[in-house]
């Protein structure tokens, strides 16, 4: 696994998934379900999280929102994600949030959560790919992870590593229309 930074990667499969969710990582493990898509998003935590770590409990968007978003590349699952109005994704009783928003919120409101901070967070990482080209989200995501390797990233980083790969974008106009911006 050229690139990974783990010495391995154990996936135990288990049938019904854990504690009513479909996996749970681990730096270097993962329990999941069968279901590859879910398999994927838990592997992609290796990397977001596990390699290039956040706080969970201030920014989930950073992990989870990351994760879904290598899931959906790999299982094209952007057809609802439009780059005009990125968090049309969203339902819109759950529109008022932002995707940045830390676990306090999500506390109280847990059923937004997965649609706020997963697909929201996900939806907005494909717009800034189709708005940047996907070689400069490349660079970004390569920046994230050499910069962040075994460290904390936070939303003021992502900020600032799409200013350096994209100085021209519009990153102010892309947070507003993915409901960045809680902080």
């Amino acid at each position: 696994m050229a690139g990974y930074g783990g010495r391995e990667l154990d996936l135990v499969l288990l049938g019904g998934g854990v504690g009513g969710f479909g996996g749970m990582e681990y730096p270097e493990l993962v329990f999941t379900t069968t279901i590859p898509f879910i398999v994927s998003h838990e592997v992609a935590h290796q990397w977001w999280y596990g390699i290039v770590g956040d706080d969970q409990y201030a920014e989930p968007w950073l992990d989870e929102g990351f994760a879904t978003y290598v899931e959906g590349t790999i299982f094209d699952e952007f057809e609802d994600c439009d780059s005009r109005r990125p968090f049309g994704v969203v339902p819109p009783r759950f529109r008022h949030f932002q995707v940045d928003e830390p676990m306090s919120v999500w506390d109280r409101a847990p059923i937004a959560y997965g649609w706020v901070v997963y697909t929201g967070g996900a939806c907005a990482l494909r717009t800034l790919e189709r708005d940047i080209g996907r070689q400069r989200a490349t660079a970004f995501f390569r920046l994230l992870q050499t910069r962040f390797r075994f460290g904390i990233m936070r939303t003021s980083d992502v900020i600032d590593a799409i200013r350096e790969v994209a100085p021209s974008y519009d990153v102010a106009g892309w947070e507003r229309r993915v409901h960045i911006g809680s902080s």
